[in-house]
């Protein structure tokens, strides 16, 4: 089976705009539990969630848990939107 890897810089993405289309699609009428079991297991897979804090968001514990693994890549005005 082939594969195929690819690299991307976390500077050439807006952080805030994908966390925003992830929560729209998470909260969207459309989405059915399904589909949202399928969210969360993507975003503890990508973030390495080891579980969802159940006083947080998914949207907010996500944010958390990125905020971690990058913060020495992220700009400081990157920062200050994200808050």
């Amino acid at each position: 089976m082939a594969s195929v890897t690819v690299d991307v810089d976390l500077d050439d993405f807006d952080i805030d705009e994908l966390l925003n289309e992830i929560k729209y699609r998470y909260d969207s009428r459309f989405c059915n539990s399904t589909h949202k079991k399928q969210i969360e297991e993507w975003a503890k897979d990508l973030f390495e969630i080891e579980r969802f804090d159940v006083r947080l968001s998914m949207l907010d514990q996500m944010k958390i848990d990125f905020l971690m693994k990058h913060l020495d890549k992220i700009k400081l005005n990157n920062l200050e939107n994200l808050i």
